[in-house]
């Protein structure tokens, strides 16, 4: 895997982020499955306005207690969007809080799920906004749907979520969601990841001043997937 560029390319597709309207220092909230929460060996240079929020990313009863650099051994989805946003914002503090952990349905961020992603971030977020001195959540990114997002009810699930999210303090029906596309059917092999990419579009599609979506799935090179789900 060519792993330069596949960043370099996230990082086009995320330019967006650029446009975001805040003065002050931000916090982004990363959720979602395994292309979310895992991280791979990569050497770069980590801004020095860029921090992560310590609890343990992919363990729904780890709780952090501040926030560190990352390390600049290792490179992930959180890291390479959050890291554009602090080099082209060099007066703004970046802070980053993941929740994430490969394999899971929605069901996770829903009442009784297994996996309490949602407690996860209920559990964090307060603790985060705190350390990092502000009120709000600047944008939440959520990569999820391999697991599931084929069924019939995952666009209903999914509104259930945000409204959950909804009810966290420093979020509400106002900010932003940056929704990630997942593996094309062409490359994954199963007829359920263009399903899923449908299911994605509608839900962005419904609330298009609020919510955009990134087309992963138009990453057509080899060199962007490691496995043709990752």
């Amino acid at each position: 895997t060519n792993l330069p560029e596949v960043f370099a390319q996230i990082g086009e597709d995320m330019k967006e982020l650029r446009n975001i309207s805040n003065p002050q220092n931000e916090l982004l909230l990363f959720t979602g499955q395994s292309n979310m929460q895992r991280t791979m060996p990569y050497t770069w240079d980590v801004p020095s306005n860029l921090y992560v929020f310590d609890n343990v990313h992919n363990d729904p009863d780890s709780i952090g207690t501040g926030f560190e650099q990352p390390v600049g051994n290792r490179m992930s989805v959180p890291f390479s969007v959050a890291a554009e946003r602090a080099r082209t914002n060099p007066n703004k503090k970046i802070y980053v809080l993941v929740c994430a952990i490969g394999g899971q349905p929605i069901a996770s961020w829903l009442p009784g799920g297994p996996n309490d992603i949602f407690g996860a971030i209920s559990n964090n977020l307060p603790l985060a906004l705190s350390e990092a001195g502000l009120s709000r959540v600047s944008r939440i990114f959520w990569w999820q749907g391999e697991s599931g997002g084929f069924q019939d009810t995952y666009g209903e699930d999914f509104e259930k979520v945000a409204n959950r999210f909804e009810t966290l303090s420093g979020i509400d029906d106002a900010t932003p969601w940056t929704i990630f596309g997942v593996t094309p059917t062409s490359r994954g092999g199963e007829d359920r990841y263009d399903i899923t990419n449908l299911w994605l579009q509608k839900i962005v599609q419904s609330k298009p001043a609020q919510r955009k979506f990134v087309p992963t799935y138009a990453l057509s090179s080899n060199a962007f997937w490691d496995d043709n789900v990752h």
